[in-house]
C-alpha cells in the first residue's frame, strides 16, 4: 500500500515539473492571434509534437489564455523585432513567459512564373508550407527545438529525426537570442513540396528558404553566348576540344572552365 501511494506520489511529482520551463515556471499554453499566418500555425504544431515527443507534456493552443504566465506567445510582437534582419527571429523569456517571434509573410504559396518554380513544387497544399517566403517565427521554434530539446532533423522523416528524452526542459529567465540567415536565396532544387510533405518540412527544418525566387538557371546561356566569340579560351576543354555545344553536359549551350584565370573576372564583367 505504501509503495503504491509513493509510486503515484512520485508520478504526480515528475508530471507537475515535467516539459518546459522559464526558470521554475513551468510552460503549458502556445498562444498565437485569430489571424496568425499559415507558418505561425505550423510553428505551434510542431512546437507541440516535438515538446510532447520529448518530454511527455502535451501543450495546450488557444488564442487567448487565461493566465498572466506560463505562456509561449508565437507570432506578432513586430516591437521585438528591432535590429532583427529578413526572415529573422527573436526568442525572448520575459515576466515567466516565453515569446518566439519573427518575420512571417501573411498565407499564401510565393512561386515563381516557370519552372523550377511550379507551384506544386514550392508549396504543400496540407500543410500549407512553401519553399518561398519569410517564416521566422517557425525558424524560431526550430531554433528553440535544437538547442534546448536538443532535437536533430539529420533527414526528412521520422529515420531521420532523433528525438532525446528531456523529461525536463529548462530555459533560462533572462533568454534572449536574435537571428536571421546569413545566405538571402537557400533554395534547392528537385524538390517536390506537393507530393512530399516531409520533404517540405525538413526543408523549413534545417532552414532552407528564401524570401521569393531567384531566377538565375538559364543565366549560363547568357555567359557562354556572350563569350564564345570573343573567349573561346575559356570554355572547357574535353578530349582537346573546347565544348560549345554539348561535351560536358546534354543541355548544351556550351560549358565554362571556371578554373581558367580569366573566366571569373569576365563573367563578372557581364554581371555588372
Amino acid at each position: 500500500m505504501l509503495k503504491s501511494i509513493l509510486s503515484v506520489t512520485i508520478l504526480a511529482v515528475m508530471t507537475a515539473t515535467a516539459g518546459l520551463k522559464v526558470g521554475k515556471v513551468p510552460l503549458d499554453t502556445i498562444c498565437l492571434n485569430d489571424d496568425a499566418p499559415d507558418s505561425v500555425r505550423l510553428a505551434a504544431t510542431e512546437l507541440q509534437k516535438f515538446v510532447e515527443k520529448a518530454s511527455g507534456v502535451k501543450l495546450s493552443v488557444t488564442a487567448k489564455p487565461d493566465k498572466t504566465n506560463g505562456v509561449i506567445y508565437l507570432g506578432g510582437h513586430e516591437d521585438l523585432l528591432e535590429g532583427v534582419g529578413r526572415e529573422g527571429f527573436r526568442i525572448l523569456a520575459r515576466d515567466g513567459n516565453l515569446y518566439i517571434t519573427g518575420h512571417d509573410s501573411p498565407s499564401g504559396a510565393i512561386f515563381g512564373i516557370r519552372n523550377p518554380w511550379r507551384r506544386k513544387e514550392v508549396y504543400n497544399d496540407q500543410l500549407k508550407l512553401g519553399a518561398f517566403g519569410e517564416t521566422g517565427t517557425l525558424s524560431g521554434v526550430y531554433r528553440l527545438l535544437e538547442d534546448f530539446c536538443g532535437i536533430r532533423f539529420y533527414w526528412s522523416g521520422d529515420l531521420g529525426t532523433v528525438i532525446p528524452d528531456r523529461h525536463d526542459i529548462s530555459l533560462p529567465d533572462n533568454l534572449s537570442i536574435s537571428k536571421e540567415p546569413i545566405f538571402n536565396n537557400r533554395f534547392v532544387w528537385l524538390c517536390d513540396f506537393n507530393e512530399a510533405p516531409e520533404d517540405a518540412l525538413w526543408y523549413r527544418r534545417v532552414g532552407f528558404g528564401g524570401v521569393a525566387p531567384v531566377q538565375i538557371i538559364d543565366y549560363n546561356w547568357f555567359f557562354t553566348n556572350r563569350l564564345k566569340d570573343s573567349h573561346p579560351e575559356i570554355f572547357a576543354l574535353v578530349d582537346g576540344e573546347r565544348d560549345f555545344g554539348s561535351k560536358c553536359a546534354v543541355r548544351g549551350g556550351g560549358n565554362l572552365c571556371y578554373s581558367h584565370p580569366n573566366t571569373v573576372p569576365l563573367v563578372a564583367g557581364l554581371i555588372n
